[in-house]
């Protein structure tokens, strides 16, 4: 399994900068690169089995945490984690680590971030969009408490943190392969202030519920874009049962949709299976 490291990148926004990790995976003499960008309270070790695998197939694989999750920088206020600024931090990753050929994978919001990207304009070669919201949740009063309370508790003892998280993320978004679960909630645990908690900016609670409140419907952005889409649903998915997919049956030359995946949302790309889908469709989508 191929190791990651970490690099440290200002981008600009605006007047300000800030910093975001990007966690790299590179592929021996590979012109080929995906970019995975992450939920909206998790981070880049989301992705790290499938990145592994991927770069063991002869992909490069960058991973940046988000502005205010992670290992990235935290910015001044809760009004600068906009759109806009998500969005032009990806762009400063993406025309750095960029290649001959490029892909980019979002998970749920961050499935809402690439598909943005791709259809405005952004040259790729394919994109995953992994459980993303193309329509409001329907329950959308709770799921914003829900991210809220994922965004502000924390506790003293990092054990208590890692007790009060474990059955939650089990719950909402399991099943997890044998001893997953461990490693994923020790993933978004950091130290916070005077206690430990989510790895994520506490000021992103403030954040949740405008864009929680949001009216939009990305599917014109859907087919607007100009590349081949791999559409991953869970079975149990809010955000599957939201959206109106009925126009894929004239559009199943260019976009897969795979909503049958075991869980919840989103789904976990730790499974083998899953992974290999992914670079399946990776492969086929190639130029080369």
């Amino acid at each position: 399994m191929t190791n990651a490291y970490v690099e440290k990148i200002l981008v600009r926004l605006g007047v300000q900068f800030a910093e975001m990790s990007v966690r790299v995976w590179k592929a021996p003499n590979s012109s080929k690169t995906v970019f995975c960008i992450h939920n909206y309270v998790f981070n880049s070790k989301e992705f790290d089995y499938l990145a592994s695998y991927l770069s063991d197939h002869g992909y490069n694989v960058i991973c940046p945490d988000l502005l205010g999750r992670g290992s990235s920088g935290n910015l001044k206020s809760a009004s600068q984690y906009h759109l806009l600024n998500m969005l032009k931090s990806l762009g400063s990753i993406f025309e750095r680590y960029a290649s001959s050929e490029n892909f980019m994978l979002g998970s749920s919001y961050g499935g809402a971030l690439a598909l943005l990207a791709a259809s405005s304009g952004l040259t790729l070669s394919g994109l995953i969009l992994n459980d993303p919201p193309l329509a409001p949740h329907p329950d959308r009063l709770a799921y914003t408490n829900f991210l809220q309370e994922l965004c502000q508790t924390g506790f003293a003892d990092e054990q208590e943190f890692v007790n009060w998280l474990t059955p939650i993320m089990d719950r909402e978004i399991g099943p997890f392969p044998e001893g997953a679960l461990e490693r994923f909630v020790k993933n978004n645990t950091a130290k916070r202030n005077s206690g430990y908690g989510l790895s994520i900016d506490s000021k992103l609670a403030e954040v949740v519920a405008g864009d929680m409140n949001m009216e939009f419907d990305l599917i014109p952005r859907l087919k607007a874009v100009n590349a081949p889409v791999l559409l991953l649903f869970a079975s149990n998915s809010p955000y599957r049962h939201a959206a109106d997919l009925s126009f894929l049956e004239k559009e199943v030359s260019r976009i897969t949709l795979i909503d049958n995946i075991t869980g919840n949302h989103p789904p976990l790309l730790i499974d083998e299976g899953i992974c290999s889908t992914v670079r399946r469709f990776l492969d086929e989508s190639s130029p080369a």
